[in-house]
């Protein structure tokens, strides 16, 4: 995060960060999805395994464009979530210098990286929950679409499952940001110092490895390792999120077998998926889960970082035009 950016051009990067991870990552997240919710058939035969099989697959049954199905209500999501997520993270972080400043607080930079990164991820879940919410149910749906548009899908799910029903496996995914968001931040910061001693090193490397591509490398290398942690409570969310009404009367338009649960419970979700599926259940989809999660977090951190350069240029031409103005 950049302290000489107002947090509107802090919020703003945040915002076309994860408007361009959001694009890019786009089909991983539709097989992940699709992957999470299905159950075995057939004497357990699995309708998406393999990656770029499955890929292929949904295309050739539902057209490319069904790679990118739930794209609005994701990218709502994607812009809204790095802006609030980014902004709160700059106040926080702009909070603990300040405690530094004054010398009342002396604390270590990790507990800062990993609080202001938790804190802002549980905030910005929270905020924009129901966008994730529709872009599940958006994803899972097959060639005869229950779901149009963002309106008339809001317009059914309240209707029939209540307006509670938008923030359906809200819990775990509160629960699974905090570490995911602080692990993710702190692991970013652990590798930037990492790779910043190497190139003070050998300054040689310098010339390879820009601002952009360090947050790149060391972005990807976070997501991985966040998304190791928090996958379990990933798959509780999306099997929450499609549980309900709409399953139970309009099972028959999802692309794939949808594993039914009656609870919204957490506990009782978590044991259910225990039951039926042992637990390799909380990781299905974790292969594409990783290559979404390092690529979309390398991607949200070297866009972050292009934005923020292109904010410092524009503020050093700012201030270059008001000293010409003055003298």
């Amino acid at each position: 995060m950049s302290n000489e950016l107002s947090s509107f051009q802090n919020s703003l990067s945040g915002a076309v960060a994860g408007f361009v991870s959001g694009v890019l990552t786009a089909p991983l997240d539709v097989l992940k999805i699709r992957m999470q919710l299905q159950k075995a058939s057939n004497g357990g035969v699995l309708k998406y395994n393999h990656i770029v099989k499955s890929i292929v697959k949904i295309c050739r049954e539902e057209g490319i464009r069904a790679l990118w199905k739930g794209n609005i209500p994701a990218q709502y999501l994607s812009i809204s979530y790095g802006a609030v997520q980014f902004y709160i993270y700059e106040k926080c972080m702009k909070t603990f210098n300040k405690l530094r400043d004054e010398k009342k607080y002396n604390i270590p930079s990790s507990v800062q990286n990993f609080v202001s990164g938790a804190f802002s991820g549980a905030n910005a879940v929270i905020a924009t929950y129901p966008f994730d919410f529709l872009r599940t149910r958006f994803a899972t749906q097959g060639n005869h679409h229950l779901y149009r548009n963002i309106p008339q899908a809001t317009y059914m799910v309240i209707k029939n499952e209540g307006i509670k029903s938008l923030y359906k496996g809200v819990v775990p995914s509160v629960i699974s940001i905090i570490p995911y968001i602080g692990t993710s931040f702190q692991a970013q910061a652990f590798f930037m110092d990492y790779i910043n001693r190497f190139t003070n090193k050998y300054p040689k490397t310098q010339k390879y490895l820009t601002d952009g591509t360090k947050s790149f490398i060391t972005g990807g290398m976070a997501g991985v390792i966040s998304k190791c942690v928090t996958m379990p409570m990933d798959n509780m969310r999306k099997v929450m999120q499609v549980n309900g009404e709409i399953v139970q009367r309009y099972k028959d338009v999802y692309a794939i077998e949808i594993h039914e649960n009656n609870s919204t419970k957490l506990f009782s979700c978590m044991r259910t998926m225990y039951r039926t599926e042992g637990i390799r259940g909380f990781y299905k989809g974790i292969k594409p889960s990783l290559i979404k999660s390092t690529y979309g977090t390398a991607l949200t951190f070297f866009a972050l970082e292009e934005c923020h350069s292109l904010c410092r240029w524009y503020n050093k031409q700012k201030e270059l035009k008001e000293q010409d103005s003055l003298s």
